[in-house]
């Protein structure tokens, strides 16, 4: 005998015939256990699944000077000065050797409308704790530099065009323009100065040209075996921290 469709899918599905809405009340306790079970994972999937916004981190902010000037002052043993001079020495080519020491200490300091403040702003270097390359001795260059009567050469800044104030965060480039004192004479020097800062920290180098005789230096010679070039290159790597002038929250950028 045939059967209608409905007919057969009633035999087939029983239970389709008492279909009805799904109600967790008419379980037996297990059953109903499981279920909530079921539903409260459910829950905390869904709510796991929803992005989540992190409030945004503060800006770091350099240390706050006390005094409503700009300050980068190098890091104690951090940094380092070095003297490189052309040596010729007989039957070779002429060849660079350096003078250098870790015993550098200073500060920048400027006022927040970008002026140097040259009664604070200057970079000493000990040059006792001079060491050379061959050919040259640590003897020569305490005798050259003199350094029992003038232990230390400072730079006292004037002025720093290029350099941005306020201080951003990037690659710099500027100038450092101010007095070299060596031995004594003061001479006037540009220091080309290049390198990356953060609001908290400094990092680069600064390069200039000197001439040794512009010091009352006599550039060293042992006749032809061996001869040191009147002009030599002084230079800086810096590593320094930034104090500033509290900023008001409302002019600190998100």
């Amino acid at each position: 005998m045939m059967l209608s469709d409905s007919a057969l899918w009633a035999r087939l599905l029983p239970q389709a015939r008492q279909s009805r809405p799904f109600n967790p009340g008419t379980l037996p306790r297990s059953r109903r256990s499981v279920a909530r079970r079921a539903i409260l994972a459910f829950a905390v999937v869904t709510a796991l699944a929803l992005p989540i916004v992190a409030a945004a981190p503060e800006p770091v902010r350099a240390a706050e000077s006390t005094d409503g000037l700009i300050h980068i002052t190098f890091t104690p043993g951090a940094s380092e000065a070095r003297y490189i001079l052309r040596v010729r020495t007989l039957g070779q080519a002429p060849k660079q050797a350096t003078c250098r020491t870790r015993d550098v200490s200073g500060d920048l300091v400027l006022t927040p409308d970008s002026n140097v403040v040259p009664e604070q702003s200057r970079l000493t270097v000990d040059q006792r704790s001079l060491t050379c390359e061959a050919p040259l001795r640590n003897e020569m260059a305490q005798q050259l530099m003199q350094t029992a009567q003038y232990p230390t050469s400072t730079f006292i800044a004037q002025s720093a065009p290029g350099l941005p104030v306020p201080l951003t965060p990037g690659a710099q480039s500027y100038q450092m323009i101010g007095d070299q004192v060596v031995r004594g004479i003061t001479k006037s020097v540009t220091y080309d100065t290049s390198g990356t800062s953060t609001t908290e920290a400094f990092e680069g180098s600064s390069r200039a040209v000197l001439k040794m005789s512009d010091f009352g230096i006599t550039p060293p010679s042992l006749g032809p075996l061996l001869s040191v070039d009147d002009e030599m290159i002084a230079e800086v790597d810096i590593k320094a921290s930034i104090s500033a002038p509290a900023v008001p929250s409302a002019e600190v950028a998100p």
